[in-house]
């Protein structure tokens, strides 16, 4: 019996990391990756080479569901392909620090 599962997912859920950074996402448009307990912020190209056969490129950063009770969540750099930069800033304690995926 064949099963289809993804590797990938598998091992990100297996890590249990509060945050993963992903490059070379492949992903075109508005297009974005759905991963159980994670929400996706990423940054796809803008524009696709006439002859690439799928989209090329792009960043992206999963970032676990309970983070966004305890901090304030803000992109902070999207504005050329391939650099996006976040700033996680703890609610209470206002500690912030800032996470970057570029490939």
């Amino acid at each position: 019996m064949f099963v289809n599962y993804d590797i990938r997912s598998d091992i990100i859920q297996y890590m249990d990391c509060d945050l993963v950074s992903i490059n070379e996402t492949h992903l075109l448009n508005k297009d974005n990756i759905h991963l159980t307990g994670y929400r996706w912020i990423g940054l796809n190209r803008s524009k696709q080479h006439v002859n690439a056969p799928k989209g090329s490129g792009g960043v992206g950063i999963f970032i676990k569901e309970r983070l966004y009770p305890e901090y304030k969540i803000d992109i902070i750099d999207n504005l050329v392909d391939g650099i996006l930069g976040i700033k996680l800033t703890n609610k209470l304690t206002k500690l912030t620090f800032v996470v970057l995926s570029f490939s």
